[in-house]
């Protein structure tokens, strides 16, 4: 194609390649049309570096931002921090961000980055970085104090985490969201010790009492809640606070689809489990790993193997918990012993097999196979 060809044409032929995700044929049109080439043709192939999750596209098109000089515009900046965030190179997104100037960086780019800190357990980083967001100028909606508190609440009986979550309690209340955010904390706090006690059916009654006294709940309330049902086996009260979190519009906040699924799954409606797993529109290594986990548990052992490759597929890097789940479910299938054999290699170069459910998992799958020498090996 001529490198004089319609700008118009280019862009659209760039932008239907990017919806048939073929990021080769986009990118080598790119390349081959440089002089033509906007910010209106990286719309779509940023779009998808995205949705396929790899890192290495998403340093290609930056470094090809850089070299026809869009490096440093302000949309292809915010999307890049966006994509390397959500693909786990949280520091390449720090250092893109930290480069940004002011005026580009509005309080959504803020919460990506705030989000990416806490989904990393990178508490302390989240923290300094909602400290600047507050002496940018701009101020911290409920929504950044929100996500940085539903970060470390689930292990707020840590003191280091307590000693955090007092530092945002301080800063919401110095920027006056302590109106609104005081009590759902309070409340949220009530709740959360009432499920480390294991006093489940307290946590219900209590979060039935936050309803009643018309206090908003948010995220994290619904997280603990659903913890608590599960925890009581009550999957109807778990089909009413799904209800609340569509109505909410929190469904698709990745910590609260985990815990539905965690919760159906714990109840016995696995396959609203997996419905609600097919709905997600972002997944993190904990959605894989709980319906991988829920699957192999429910006696849908290929399902649970199937679901592992599409974790490999969208480029996640499995941990102890999915392996040993994968391997329970490997061995009860009779093609599972070759996969067994892949995952031992892997978990041996990863040194994951020093985790005894892992070593114990492949132990039964050896087992099962009559491969008792190779399983005496690992005792």
């Amino acid at each position: 194609m001529s490198s004089t060809a319609d700008p118009f044409l280019t862009n659209t032929l760039i932008a239907t390649y990017s919806k048939c995700r073929s990021l080769t044929s986009a990118h080598h049109l790119e390349s081959s049309l440089s002089p033509t080439v906007n910010r209106l043709s990286l719309v779509p192939v940023l779009k998808l570096c995205l949705i396929s999750g790899h890192a290495v596209a998403a340093e290609t098109v930056h470094g090809y931002a850089i070299k026809i000089g869009l490096g440093r515009d302000g949309f292809v900046s915010g999307a890049l921090v966006n994509i390397y965030s959500k693909v786990g190179q949280i520091w390449h997104a720090r250092a893109l961000f930290d480069e940004m100037p002011a005026y580009e960086k509005g309080a959504v780019l803020w919460n990506v980055m705030l989000k990416a800190f806490m989904q990393m357990g990178l508490k302390e980083d989240a923290f300094i970085l909602f400290v600047e967001f507050h002496r940018s100028g701009l101020c911290p909606e409920d929504l950044s104090v929100s996500c940085v508190l539903t970060g470390v609440l689930g292990d707020v009986h840590d003191e280091s985490s307590i000693n955090f979550v007092k530092q945002v309690q301080a800063y919401a209340t110095k920027l006056c969201l302590h109106d609104k955010l005081s009590d759902v904390y309070s409340w949220n706090k009530n709740l959360s010790d009432y499920n480390r006690a294991g006093d489940h059916f307290a946590a219900v009654e209590c979060f039935l009492e936050m309803n009643r006294s018309k206090v908003g709940c948010d995220g994290v309330t619904l997280v603990v809640c659903l913890a608590a049902v599960s925890g009581i086996n009550n999957s109807e009260l778990g089909q009413q606070i799904h209800g609340m979190a569509v109505k909410l519009g929190l469904d698709l906040d990745v910590a609260v689809a985990n815990s539905l699924i965690n919760m159906y799954s714990k109840t016995g409606c696995l396959g609203v489990a997996l419905k609600v797993f097919d709905s997600m529109e972002e997944l993190d290594l904990v959605s894989w790993n709980s319906v991988i986990t829920s699957c192999a548990q429910g006696g849908l052992e290929e399902e649970s193997v199937t679901l592992y490759l599409g974790l490999l597929h969208g480029n996640f890097k499995p941990d102890h918990y999915t392996l040993a789940s994968v391997l329970r479910a490997c061995s009860s299938i009779t093609a599972g012993f070759f996969l067994g054999e892949q995952i031992h290699v892997y978990a041996f170069k990863t040194g994951i097999i020093a985790n005894n459910f892992v070593s114990t998992a492949l132990i039964d799958v050896y087992s099962r196979a009559g491969r008792m020498e190779e399983a005496e090996l690992l005792l």
